[in-house]
């Protein structure tokens, strides 16, 4: 057994304090950290400790002996660790994500690195060429938005907002699947005076209205007050997991993971 130095990920909506609550993990910076990732991941590999003390990258450790550290069957199947483990402590709540399936994480791979994106740049999407299945298990009460509510529900807690954009009201004159993905991405998209306009009818109903999705809006725009995914939680799944439970979210299905600390390729939308 060899020991395992691992990266930490300062994302801005990451914890200041909670991964050293749970693991005793130092900030000295005081920086916000975000995933602690446990892996042999290219973008941040762990580093393994050899007897003599000496550090060296857990990934490269694998390319020069595959077969030892995977095993046979996992090193000719897969070729690499196939998984990548996170601890995620999120302070904030994180961005409007999709993960990938596996054929759309391959083509969408190859065509950033063809257009020379690098890696760790800002509009990159694909970081690797891998699908993410993932399971989040809860290691404090994790609140989590994951996948589309049913349209009839949809309708229901959309009537409040109904006049603040045309592509409300024609999904709910049309509550169907593409009306529903048109209005998603109205709603995303706008800017100016038309985002200025939702976000007041918005704000409007959050002072009368009570309860979900209600509160979990209120939660978000104490962060992101001009966010247009604001509106998200009167169309998203909302769901909270309770420590010591697992939830698995669905590649392809929007998530949203508004507070809480889990465990879980790094591609996401």
């Amino acid at each position: 057994m060899q020991k395992l130095i691992n990266s930490v990920q300062n994302y801005a909506w990451g914890s200041h304090t909670a991964l050293t609550e749970l693991y005793g993990i130092a900030n000295p910076d005081n920086l916000p950290m975000a995933e602690l990732w446990m892996g042999a991941h290219p973008k941040s590999s762990s580093q393994i400790v050899d007897n003599s003390g000496t550090p060296r990258s857990l990934r490269d450790a694998i390319e020069s002996d595959k077969a030892t550290l995977l095993g046979a069957k996992v090193a000719e199947r897969f070729g690499e660790l196939p998984f990548l483990f996170k601890v995620l402590c999120a302070a904030q709540p994180l961005s409007i994500q999709v993960h990938p399936n596996k054929q759309a994480s391959e083509i969408g791979f190859a065509k950033e690195n063809a257009a020379g994106i690098p890696l760790d740049a800002a509009e990159r999407n694909y970081k690797d060429p891998n699908h993410k299945p993932e399971l989040v298990f809860a290691l404090t009460p994790f609140l989590a938005m994951n996948a589309f509510r049913e349209f009839a529900e949809i309708v229901t807690l959309l009537q409040p907002v109904a006049d603040a954009h045309p592509a409300i009201a024609q999904f709910l004159a049309q509550p169907d699947a593409g009306h529903l993905s048109q209005l998603f991405a109205s709603l995303l998209n706008m800017k100016g005076d038309e985002k200025a306009h939702a976000l007041r009818v918005l704000q409007a109903a959050l002072d009368s209205e009570q309860g979900e999705p209600w509160q979990t809006i209120r939660l978000i725009a104490e962060f992101y007050p001009d966010d247009s995914g604001l509106f998200s939680p009167a169309a998203a799944q909302r769901g909270q997991t309770e420590s010591r439970r697992g939830d698995v979210p669905v590649c392809g299905n929007p998530a949203r993971l508004p507070a809480g600390r889990g465990a879980g390729s790094d591609g996401q939308l």
